[in-house]
């Protein structure tokens, strides 16, 4: 498990399709969309907010 950080501009950030579209680069120089290497599922929780130098951010655990 390893938390990642993603920082996707403000009306992308509930769009589930834009963030399976995210480039993740490879070991080689290639990138895949984040939908081929992770199984994606929005589910409901417990609201934290997390922040860095004052913004928001969301910690996505893969």
């Amino acid at each position: 498990r390893a938390d990642i950080v993603v920082r996707l501009a403000e009306p992308l950030r509930g769009d589930v399709d834009a963030l399976s579209d995210l480039p993740i680069g490879l070991a080689d120089g290639d990138y895949v969309p984040l939908k081929e290497v992770a199984d994606l599922e929005l589910v409901m929780g417990y609201s934290q907010v997390y922040r860095e130098n004052g913004k928001r951010r969301v910690v996505v655990s893969a």
